[in-house]
């Protein structure tokens, strides 16, 4: 009976909105929600938090200065970096940005500021940030960050300063396809070297800003802040199939190749990939996979993913990485 009246109230709710007072990004408040009628026991949210701006330096001091040591700072190379996007709508995507940055003389507080630019020099995405616990190893801290964009040719340059002075400066192309419903697609892939049960995530991964969580077969999946691995840890990938027909699977094809001669070192033949859907989205097929990087030798690789659907479409998706 219990597990009756749980499914019963998948079903049997009511949805209830109203406009909030002006309040702090990221300020939480208490909510009491209660009905005339009696005899009626009422189960709602207890509390809601206003979400946290993108640009959390917007218009200070701080962003301004950083303004300008995008403009004047030579980019560095002792950053890594992975942006995989992924489509929310038909012309928009989500990056996920992540970084691998050596400490060096890192204080306790970190400003970041990243542009997303257009050819012409146009700002097609920005965001700022103050990260106040850089988390990491003694030699790296770990960033990362999400944000919304159009499909389009890109230059994203992030910029981290610390204790005043600019101690980063990074720049990588960033390539978008468009995007609409009725094509049969696939994201970019994230590579990645953790996972952890979805479950350990919580229900607070959905309410923070810190990204959306890249689950596939009841795990999540962390982006590597680098696309160069060990053979002695494992590794793995992230990626999206859209559907156009809402079908509940796809053939998935995995090869790994040679990043100089294209010559195959790995084949993981063919699987399919299905997913229960959600009500709210009947298109997205998300896709996770353990890589065998233990049997690649050291050098340059690319991962190809070749996705098919039941009528004989087919996508394709690849990215580099590096074996030492």
């Amino acid at each position: 009976a219990e597990l009756r009246q749980i499914g019963a109230e998948q079903h049997q709710y009511y949805a209830i909105s109203y406009t909030p007072p002006e309040s702090k990004d990221g300020a939480c408040h208490a909510l009491r929600v209660k009905v005339d009628r009696r005899d009626t026991t009422v189960r709602a949210r207890s509390s809601y938090c206003t979400a946290k701006s993108q640009d959390l330096l917007a218009q200070s001091p701080v962003e301004k200065d950083l303004e300008k040591q995008v403009a004047a700072a030579q980019a560095t190379s002792s950053a890594s970096i992975q942006t995989p996007y992924f489509y929310i709508a038909p012309n928009l995507a989500r990056v996920h940005v992540a970084m691998e940055i050596p400490k060096g003389e890192l204080h306790a507080e970190v400003n970041v500021l990243g542009i997303a630019s257009s050819p012409d020099g146009a700002v097609a995405a920005r965001f700022s940030d103050t990260v106040r616990h850089p988390i990491g190893t003694k030699e790296l801290f770990y960033y990362a960050k999400e944000f919304k964009i159009v499909p389009g040719q890109y230059t994203l340059t992030i910029v981290f300063s610390s204790g005043g002075s600019i101690f980063v400066k990074t720049e990588t192309p960033l390539t978008i396809p468009p995007y609409d419903r009725s094509q049969f697609a696939i994201s970019g892939i994230a590579l990645s070297r953790e996972v952890k049960p979805a479950t350990d995530l919580g229900l607070e991964a959905s309410l923070t800003d810190d990204g959306t969580p890249l689950i596939a077969g009841g795990q999540a999946v962390i982006p590597a802040g680098s696309n160069t691995f060990s053979k002695s840890v494992p590794a793995y990938c992230y990626f999206e199939i859209y559907q156009p027909g809402g079908s509940d699977s796809a053939t998935v094809h995995l090869r790994i190749l040679d990043g100089k001669t294209g010559a195959s070192k790995w084949d993981g033949g063919a699987s399919t990939a299905r997913i229960h859907r959600q009500p709210d989205d009947k298109t997205t097929i998300p896709v996770g996979f353990t890589l065998p990087v233990e049997s690649l030798s050291s050098g340059s690789y690319r991962l190809e993913v070749i996705a098919t659907d039941a009528s004989g479409k087919a996508a394709t998706q690849t990215t580099d990485f590096q074996i030492k």
